[in-house]
């Protein structure tokens, strides 16, 4: 009797398994991301107490005087903290009031849902909590690599859900731009009497899993010497003005993107590399999304060289040539290249860089403040094909490619949905052996007697 009874638990035990694994799996990874940002945000609190302040909406601060008329500001909702990083001031721009707090949804003017933390399904979304008026805002500045394949969302069932995008991605409703512009101290003279002829060029790697960029390194330091530093290479580098300041050493700096995918370009460029005053190498986009709104002349592109050896070559040939290497560095000297470069061609991707430098960035929160003020509130937009926009013009789930990335490009990150699996796998298994354990030592336990039965 007992061991039939074991073996029907066995039985549901691994039916349950299988329904999750079959049907479930998606899901229990999704909630699984969810956790992990929550326990960060919890870790974020109890680090930093004032940022709680944004989980709890003060409604008096949604109100402002001008003159005798009370006006009120737009609220910005952000549903879930972006990899559980917390905001901790609700009023970071001053036209506008940011918040956590869930139970405001009905009073937001604007919900923001970052791209990771977000189903794939628009079930989970709080469709009782939207009017008419209210916008909902798709935040991502993760690579499409990322989201697809290391956060496993396809987005086809998000189709006309969201009313903006925020992206890094010029062509987003609203910018959120990586781009830091340098504000260089030393003059092209002072940097160059810094440089030091034995230092070459410099790679700072913290991500290890980007194989492209590794075969890449390994290739042209058969031919010039390269220093790599950063967790993946056992050499720390230090941080901030230290860091730059040991990078302006060097000619070079290697600024490797993890995915090469449209407009995808990251602080490596900007803060490290155009900020120490190493000349940046760049793999990454296209060279014209450089140009957009770098300064001119300022980098060299791995894609303009046949091979390695091609660019070794020629970067080789710039360290011995002092009048050659400081074409790179002329735009340094010269205070006005941002006002020329809007002379050159003022578009609309242009204007939308130039507000976000503007703007002071803000991880385009401000941008979106502004964006909210200015659009009537009856006017209708909708993203009606987020998955072909984000991942480009005929993508499939079933596809390995995603059309607005080369070719070669990867995630920066490791798929972790088979770590989940793993996870509740070794549970239900883990229950199964209890299970078998307890079931044998039943069967083997010995024969008790009452021995006050017996006369």
């Amino acid at each position: 009797m007992n061991r039939n009874k074991t073996n029907f638990c066995l039985l549901v035990t691994l039916c349950c398994y299988m329904v999750v694994f079959l049907c479930y799996d998606a899901k229990v990874f999704e909630s699984a991301l969810l956790a992990e940002t929550w326990i960060k945000t919890y870790m974020s609190l109890r680090t930093h107490s004032d940022t709680k302040v944004m989980f709890n909406l003060d409604r008096e601060m949604l109100h402002s005087r001008e003159g005798n008329t009370s006006v009120r500001k737009p609220l910005i909702l952000m549903w879930n903290p972006s990899f559980g990083e917390v905001q901790s001031n609700p009023n970071l721009c001053p036209e506008c009031v940011l918040t956590y707090d869930q139970t405001s949804a009905d009073e937001a003017d604007a919900i923001i849902f970052h791209c990771a933390e977000t189903r794939n399904s628009p079930d989970w979304l709080p469709w009782q909590h939207r009017s008419a008026t209210q916008r909902w805002v798709w935040l991502c500045m993760e690579p499409p690599w990322n989201v697809r394949h290391v956060f496993q969302k396809t987005l086809i069932a998000l189709r006309g859900v969201f009313n903006w995008t925020m992206t890094y991605r010029t062509d987003s409703d609203v910018l959120s731009s990586y781009i830091t512009f340098p504000s260089n101290k030393r003059s092209v003279a002072e940097l160059m009497e810094r440089k030091n002829s034995s230092l070459m060029a410099a790679w700072i790697v913290s991500n290890c899993h980007s194989p492209p960029r590794e075969e890449f390194v390994n290739e042209i330091s058969r031919y010039i010497p390269v220093d790599v530093y950063g967790k993946c290479s056992g050499n720390p580098l230090c941080r901030g003005d230290c860091q730059v300041d040991t990078l302006s050493r060097y000619r070079f700096y290697f600024s490797l993107e993890n995915s090469q995918c449209r407009d995808y370009i990251t602080e490596k460029f900007w803060r490290v590399g155009l900020g120490s005053g190493a000349v940046p190498v760049v793999m990454g986009p296209r060279r014209s999304d450089y140009e957009l709104m770098a300064p001119p002349n300022s980098f060299i592109h791995v894609n303009d060289f046949p091979t390695v050896r091609a660019l070794a070559d020629h970067l080789v040939a710039l360290s011995r040539n002092d009048t050659m290497y400081k074409e790179y560095l002329r735009w340094m000297d010269d205070p006005l290249w941002m006002e020329k470069q809007r002379g050159i061609q003022i578009d609309a991707k242009r204007n939308a860089l130039i507000s976000s430098r503007n703007a002071g960035n803000a991880n385009g929160l401000c941008a979106l403040c502004q964006k909210l003020i200015r659009t009537p509130k009856d006017r209708t937009e909708v993203v009606n094909e987020i998955d072909q926009w984000w991942f480009g013009r005929g993508y499939t789930p079933e596809g390995d490619s995603l059309p607005i990335c080369e070719s070669g490009s990867t995630a920066s990150g490791y798929p972790l949905r088979w770590l989940v699996t793993l996870g509740y796998s070794v549970f239900f298994f883990f229950i199964v052996f209890c299970s078998l354990c307890v079931s044998r030592c039943r069967r083997n336990r010995p024969l008790k007697f009452d021995t006050n039965s017996v006369s």
